[in-house]
C-alpha cells in the first residue's frame, strides 16, 4: 500500500464523524453563546468533510474506496448515530433538569 492509499482510507473513514460532530459541536456551541459565527464554523466544518470524502476517493482509488465505503455503511454510520442520539438525550435531559430545577424555586 502506498502513501497516497493509506490517506484516501483515513481520510474516508474520519470524514463522516468530523462533519457531524463538528457540525453538531459548533451549531449547539453557537446556541449556547449567541455567536452566529459558529454557525457559520458548523456550516464550514461540514463543507470540510465532503472535500475530505471527495480527496479520499481521489486518493485510493476506485477499488480500496468500494471496499471503504462498505465499511462505513455497517460501521461508522451506526456508530455515528448512536453516538449523536446518546448525545441529543444528553442534552435534553439536562434541559429539562434545569427547567425543573427552576420551577421549584
Amino acid at each position: 500500500m502506498t502513501f497516497e492509499i493509506i490517506a484516501g482510507i483515513v481520510l474516508l473513514i474520519i470524514n463522516i464523524p468530523f462533519g457531524w460532530f463538528g457540525m453538531l459541536w459548533l451549531g449547539y456551541y453557537g446556541k449556547k453563546t449567541g455567536k452566529k459565527i459558529y454557525y457559520f464554523l458548523s456550516a464550514a466544518v461540514y463543507v470540510l468533510s465532503w472535500v475530505m470524502m471527495a480527496a479520499g476517493f481521489y486518493l485510493c482509488g476506485k477499488e480500496y474506496a468500494g471496499v471503504i465505503m462498505q465499511y462505513i455503511k455497517h460501521y461508522i454510520y451506526p456508530a455515528v448515530i448512536l453516538i449523536t442520539a446518546v448525545f441529543a438525550i444528553i442534552l435534553i435531559m439536562r434541559k429539562r433538569n434545569k427547567n425543573n430545577k427552576e420551577e421549584i424555586k
